[in-house]
């Protein structure tokens, strides 16, 4: 057997809304007719004090002063509801928020509005927490914002000492080059005069045995043949020496050269790491942009 189900009384629901919501009535003249306890502590009013006040004593000024209050009444007394969340000024002139709901309250026959109730909800202390939140998330996103920008103005600079490296770097590098390619004539040239010294050496050796067989014609051209001899060995043993120099200029050119290389291919691998940390740093502007977009897309939906 189903357990039947009776409604409770209107006197009893109609003290279950008052003991939990915010109430007031205003008149056709948007004064305040009667107000509950719960109300009137909302805005730091006592009942008596609220009743006889207009509604725009309890609002705004720059919103009584504007076409939207206007509107607002000619709907209500049209017999338009209106929901939405509300600001209104208490007592000693704080800004309260309220969750509200106004309903027009007809004659049964007519339809004619005679008056307006409003229920409403405080919801003050989670609407400055919101504005707090969106306050502190616009602060995020600039300093976020300054912290991308001073990132990438850093990084810029770096950036540029290291192309100014770069640049230096690769001239030296091409000084190298050059200074190897020197070297490497200058073996040439050794290797040339060192022939000759050889063909003169041989050509100073006939010449002695020439003079041997001229007799005491060819003491002459014996000593000369002898001097020429003597030279080419001072040529052979110079040419010796200005080798083992230019070996070592040119193993040192190596060396550097690797070294240098070595240095730019750093130098490109932190070019390349600087353009990511830049790309980085751009990301971070854009992501701050879209947290403060959204912190007061936030506000304005709250």
């Amino acid at each position: 057997m189903s357990k039947q189900l009776t409604r409770s009384s209107d006197k009893l629901v109609m003290r279950a809304i008052e003991g939990n919501l915010a109430i007031i009535e205003f008149g056709v003249d948007r004064q305040v007719r009667w107000v509950n306890p719960r109300f009137a502590k909302a805005l730091a009013y006592s009942s008596s004090e609220l009743c006889g006040l207009p509604h725009a004593k309890l609002c705004d000024r720059k919103f009584v002063q504007s076409a939207a209050y206007e509107k607002f009444w000619n709907g209500l007394l049209a017999g338009e509801s209106f929901q939405d969340k509300i600001e209104r000024i208490d007592k000693s002139g704080n800004r309260v928020w309220l969750e509200a709901t106004y309903m027009p309250i007809q004659e049964e026959q007519s339809g004619e509005v005679i008056g307006v109730l409003k229920v409403a909800t405080d919801i003050t202390k989670r609407q400055q927490t919101m504005d707090q939140t969106i306050q502190d998330l616009q602060k995020l996103a600039l300093a976020l914002n300054v912290q991308a920008e001073t990132g990438i103005s850093r990084c810029q600079t770096i950036q540029r000492d290291i192309e100014t490296v770069a640049e230096k770097t690769e001239g030296n590098v091409q000084s190298l080059e050059s200074f190897k390619k020197q070297t490497d004539a200058i073996h040439g040239m050794v290797t040339t005069i060192r022939g000759i010294a050889s063909q003169t050496n041989l050509l100073a050796l006939n010449a002695a045995i020439e003079a041997a067989r001229a007799g005491e014609h060819g003491r002459g051209f014996e000593v000369v043949a002898k001097e020429v001899r003597k030279l080419s060995r001072h040529v052979d043993e110079s040419i010796i020496d200005v080798q083992a120099s230019t070996e070592a200029i040119t193993e040192g050119i190596l060396e550097m050269g690797s070294g240098m290389k070595t240095t730019m291919d750093n130098i490109v691998d932190s070019q390349l790491r600087m353009q990511q940390a830049m790309e980085d740093f751009a990301d971070l502007l854009t992501a701050a942009g879209a947290l403060d977009t959204q912190s007061q897309a936030l506000g304005e939906i709250v």
